[in-house]
Protein backbone atom coordinates (compact mmCIF):
# COMPACT_ATOMS: atom_id res chain seq x y z
CA UNK A 1 0.00 0.00 0.00
CA UNK A 2 3.07 2.40 0.92
CA UNK A 3 4.27 1.64 -2.39
CA UNK A 4 1.13 2.32 -4.11
CA UNK A 5 1.41 5.29 -2.68
CA UNK A 6 4.59 6.54 -3.33
CA UNK A 7 4.22 5.88 -7.07
CA UNK A 8 0.77 7.60 -7.21
CA UNK A 9 1.49 10.33 -4.91
CA UNK A 10 4.38 11.05 -7.10
CA UNK A 11 2.58 12.09 -10.46
CA UNK A 12 1.20 15.54 -11.02
CA UNK A 13 -2.45 14.80 -11.78
CA UNK A 14 -4.11 12.10 -10.36
CA UNK A 15 -7.32 10.91 -11.62
CA UNK A 16 -10.16 9.16 -9.93
CA UNK A 17 -9.69 6.06 -11.97
CA UNK A 18 -5.95 5.54 -10.74
CA UNK A 19 -7.59 6.23 -7.23
CA UNK A 20 -9.83 3.22 -7.23
CA UNK A 21 -8.20 0.56 -6.52
CA UNK A 22 -6.32 1.43 -3.18
CA UNK A 23 -10.12 2.53 -1.76
CA UNK A 24 -10.43 -1.13 -0.35
CA UNK A 25 -7.01 -1.25 1.36
CA UNK A 26 -7.26 2.41 2.73
CA UNK A 27 -10.53 1.33 4.05
CA UNK A 28 -8.49 -1.61 5.97
CA UNK A 29 -5.89 0.20 7.04
CA UNK A 30 -8.28 3.01 8.59
CA UNK A 31 -10.05 0.82 10.61
CA UNK A 32 -7.42 -1.11 11.96
CA UNK A 33 -5.91 2.38 13.39
CA UNK A 34 -9.57 2.93 14.53
CA UNK A 35 -10.03 0.07 16.38
CA UNK A 36 -6.33 0.53 17.70
CA UNK A 37 -7.14 4.37 18.60
CA UNK A 38 -10.44 2.93 20.67
CA UNK A 39 -7.71 0.97 22.94
CA UNK A 40 -5.56 3.18 23.45
CA UNK A 41 -8.28 5.77 24.91
CA UNK A 42 -9.99 2.99 26.56
CA UNK A 43 -6.57 2.33 28.44
CA UNK A 44 -5.86 6.20 28.90
CA UNK A 45 -9.33 6.94 29.91
CA UNK A 46 -9.04 3.62 32.11
CA UNK A 47 -6.15 5.18 33.79
CA UNK A 48 -7.09 8.94 33.83
CA UNK A 49 -10.08 7.41 36.32
CA UNK A 50 -7.82 5.73 38.53
CA UNK A 51 -6.07 8.74 39.26
CA UNK A 52 -9.11 10.99 40.58
CA UNK A 53 -10.03 10.83 44.11
CA UNK A 54 -14.26 10.59 43.12
CA UNK A 55 -15.19 7.10 42.27
CA UNK A 56 -13.78 5.78 39.27
CA UNK A 57 -16.62 5.38 35.92
CA UNK A 58 -17.49 1.93 35.19
CA UNK A 59 -16.06 0.41 32.47
CA UNK A 60 -18.88 1.01 30.11
CA UNK A 61 -18.87 4.24 30.52
CA UNK A 62 -14.95 4.76 30.22
CA UNK A 63 -15.92 2.45 27.11
CA UNK A 64 -18.43 4.75 25.92
CA UNK A 65 -16.24 8.01 25.79
CA UNK A 66 -13.82 6.11 23.96
CA UNK A 67 -16.12 5.31 21.34
CA UNK A 68 -17.25 8.40 21.09
CA UNK A 69 -13.56 10.22 20.64
CA UNK A 70 -13.06 7.58 18.09
CA UNK A 71 -16.67 8.39 16.66
CA UNK A 72 -15.67 11.94 16.44
CA UNK A 73 -13.10 12.01 13.41
CA UNK A 74 -15.48 9.27 11.80
CA UNK A 75 -17.83 11.49 11.85
CA UNK A 76 -15.66 14.36 10.00
CA UNK A 77 -14.32 11.91 7.34
CA UNK A 78 -18.26 10.96 6.89
CA UNK A 79 -19.03 15.00 6.30
CA UNK A 80 -15.89 15.38 4.40
CA UNK A 81 -16.50 12.82 1.82
CA UNK A 82 -20.53 13.50 1.20
CA UNK A 83 -19.33 16.97 0.54
CA UNK A 84 -16.80 15.59 -2.35
CA UNK A 85 -19.68 13.86 -3.26
CA UNK A 86 -21.61 17.10 -3.27
CA UNK A 87 -18.96 18.85 -4.97
CA UNK A 88 -18.40 16.51 -7.81
CA UNK A 89 -21.90 16.76 -8.79
CA UNK A 90 -22.27 20.09 -8.91
CA UNK A 91 -18.97 20.72 -10.36
CA UNK A 92 -18.82 18.00 -12.93
CA UNK A 93 -22.93 17.77 -14.38
CA UNK A 94 -21.96 19.98 -17.15
CA UNK A 95 -21.95 17.35 -19.61
CA UNK A 96 -25.80 15.93 -17.96
CA UNK A 97 -27.12 19.77 -18.29
CA UNK A 98 -25.54 20.21 -21.98
CA UNK A 99 -27.03 17.27 -23.42
CA UNK A 100 -30.26 17.64 -21.81
CA UNK A 101 -30.93 21.17 -23.58
CA UNK A 102 -29.63 19.51 -26.73
CA UNK A 103 -32.50 17.51 -26.52
CA UNK A 104 -34.78 20.28 -25.67
CA UNK A 105 -33.05 21.98 -28.65
CA UNK A 106 -33.59 18.68 -30.90
CA UNK A 107 -36.95 18.98 -29.62
CA UNK A 108 -37.94 22.53 -30.65
CA UNK A 109 -36.50 23.08 -33.64
CA UNK A 110 -38.12 19.36 -35.26
CA UNK A 111 -38.36 19.26 -38.81
CA UNK A 112 -35.56 21.99 -39.13
CA UNK A 113 -31.90 21.31 -39.81
CA UNK A 114 -30.17 18.57 -38.31
CA UNK A 115 -28.06 19.71 -35.19
CA UNK A 116 -23.92 18.93 -34.95
CA UNK A 117 -22.43 18.10 -31.82
CA UNK A 118 -18.86 17.81 -31.47
CA UNK A 119 -17.83 15.96 -28.61
CA UNK A 120 -14.41 15.09 -29.07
Amino acid sequence: MYLWLLVVGSRPHKEERFLYPIYPLLLVASSLCLVEATRVLTTLTERASHRRHPPPASRSTRRARALLLSALPVGLCAALSLSRTVALHRFYAAPFLLYGRLRDHAVATRGGRPTAVCAG
